[in-house]
């Protein structure tokens, strides 16, 4: 079900990410967002991710003002999860998460 967000949004948006139904131990592991417009384009999402349950799966996207436009819309998130081996995981694995923009 795609998620909605107001054109603008800075406050924080948590995700839980899943493995086989279960919260995926992040510990020691790099999560970045992998944010595109209906276009395609990524949005530059540097810094705006921080891990806030490492064994619980659960991550923070703090999104500055200009991340989400209702233009754009609708924008697709996976989050990139590396490990200290270099492995790389998707959360979802399977469609992305669809998000909605509105305006205000």
């Amino acid at each position: 079900m795609p998620e909605s967000v107001v054109e603008g949004q800075t406050a924080p948006l948590d995700w839980l990410l899943k493995a086989n139904g279960s919260p995926q131990n992040l510990t020691d592991m790099t999560v970045t967002a992998v944010l595109k417009t209906a276009a395609g384009k990524i949005v530059a999402t540097s810094d705006d991710v921080n891990v806030i349950g490492t064994t619980g799966g659960l991550v923070r996207l703090s999104p500055d003002a200009v991340d989400f436009r209702s233009y754009r819309s609708p924008y697709t998130l996976r989050f990139r999860v590396e490990d200290v081996d270099g492995k790389v995981a998707y959360f979802p694995s399977g469609d992305p998460a669809v998000i909605i923009v509105r305006k205000p």
